[in-house]
């Protein structure tokens, strides 16, 4: 389970590839926590058409998204096993693509001696809320609940807020 959502850690979980779909019985519902984020609007109405064919009629199904690249510090020292360590955002790069941008970035990590010890070189797409609605649509499923949140990268973690944000937790029924 995941700790940036506060979550019970005593929830029974199955593992599921949302992409290839399947069979895992019926469920009142369903979540996808920073799993959706990194798909294509295929992907994306793909993953949630799947995971409702395991959801019972009237279920729900949630999930987070992020409508904006965020101003990722360039800098954040950490302390693990007594060392320090620096994640030094090397490089970032925001192109358009059909319904919103695809965002890459590069973070190294250092060790005190100065030596990279880490690495994230990655990117996804972030899609407008209009495309995101259109996959959901594609998915045949119902909106129930938009829960605006925003996601603060200093903290590594979501901060729910009072009207529209950059980030949302998204309620589904599947009809």
């Amino acid at each position: 389970m995941d700790w940036r959502f506060g979550a019970p850690r005593r929830l029974p979980f199955a593992t599921y590839d949302v992409l290839r779909g399947g069979r895992l019985g019926e469920f009142d519902g369903a979540y996808a926590m920073g799993l959706l984020i990194i798909l294509d609007l295929d992907g994306i109405a793909r993953a949630l058409s799947n995971m409702a064919s395991n959801v019972r009629r009237n279920g729900v199904l949630v999930f987070d998204y992020n409508f904006t690249t965020y101003n990722e510090p360039r800098e954040v020292t950490v302390r693990a096993r007594g060392k320090t360590y620096k994640a030094l955002m090397r490089w970032e790069d925001v192109r358009p693509i059909e319904g919103g941008v695809y965002y890459r970035y590069r973070v190294e990590v250092v060790g005190e001696d100065g030596r990279v010890v880490g690495v994230e070189d990655t990117g996804y797409p972030v899609y407008t809320k209009e495309s995101l609605f259109k996959a959901v649509e594609r998915a045949g499923l119902e909106l129930v609940e938009i829960i605006w949140a925003r996601w603060d990268p200093e903290k590594y973690m979501y901060e729910l807020a009072g009207g529209e944000a950059d980030s949302a937790f998204i309620v589904l029924r599947n009809p």
